[in-house]
């Protein structure tokens, strides 16, 4: 399991450009009556969930649009959507598999060549919350071979305008963090994350969201780590972020 509160990585990360919107919905590529009723299932139940407390609805908004042009996002987010149609009961389980086959097919050689594009960073995000809900042998293998906080947390550095790239940070550490307080993962870094309440306007619903996501991070490390825990270390600490 990746460091709750990772340390910047050192890989080469450049600024990207989010995919421009198509406003066609009869443009999107669905093709049959299933994927619409996935599609249907990820925007009223997984996006709103990941939404939760985000001004800018990245989830139900942006993401489908960047969608439209990537067939490896479009994968993730109808695999998600069957995921939780199954837990729902109203679905097979073997229809997520397919989706996520192919997603993953499509995903973990561009990442170990380094590419980290919205699409695919998003993709992660959703095969990460699709794999956590598996937990199986293989879950927790792909899960490893998965983009860590520290590759979000860099590229979020790298696009610090980006609201995108905010809302995949803060949903990866939020996934980050219930794993880690149930597994007693003792994170391997704590770093100064304040840059990252500096990409929002003080005192604003996006701006206590991620403070708040942040100190939920800093106490599960105060937690499970093997230092003291004494209140003068905790003090210290009140004001990181």
């Amino acid at each position: 399991m990746a460091p709750l509160v990772a340390a910047t990585t050192n890989i080469n990360i450049h600024r990207t450009i989010e995919t421009q919107p198509h406003n066609d919905a009869r443009r999107f590529p669905l093709r049959d009556e299933q994927e619409v009723r996935l599609m249907q299932c990820y925007s009223n139940e997984l996006a709103r969930r990941f939404d939760h407390l985000d001004s800018t609805s990245s989830f139900g908004n942006k993401i489908p649009e960047l969608a439209i042009g990537s067939p490896v996002l479009l994968n993730a987010i109808l695999a998600s959507a069957a995921v939780q149609l199954s837990v729902n009961g109203e679905m097979e389980e073997d229809v997520a598999g397919r989706y996520q086959t192919s997603a993953l097919a499509m995903l973990l050689p561009s990442f170990q060549l380094g590419v980290f594009e919205p699409d695919r960073l998003t993709a992660a995000v959703l095969l990460r919350h699709t794999l956590m809900r598996a937990e199986s042998c293989d879950g927790a293998y792909l899960l490893n071979a998965l983009p860590g906080l520290d590759v979000y947390f860099a590229v979020w550095h790298a696009n610090a305008q980006s609201t995108l790239h905010a809302a995949l940070s803060i949903g990866v550490l939020r996934m980050s963090i219930y794993a880690c307080w149930n597994d007693g993962t003792i994170p391997a870094v704590e770093a100064d994350c304040s840059w990252m309440t500096g990409c929002y306007y003080p005192d604003t619903t996006d701006f206590w969201n991620c403070k708040i996501t942040m100190l939920c991070a800093r106490t599960v490390n105060y937690c499970h780590d093997q230092q003291a825990k004494t209140e003068e270390r905790w003090m210290v600490g009140e004001h990181n972020p």
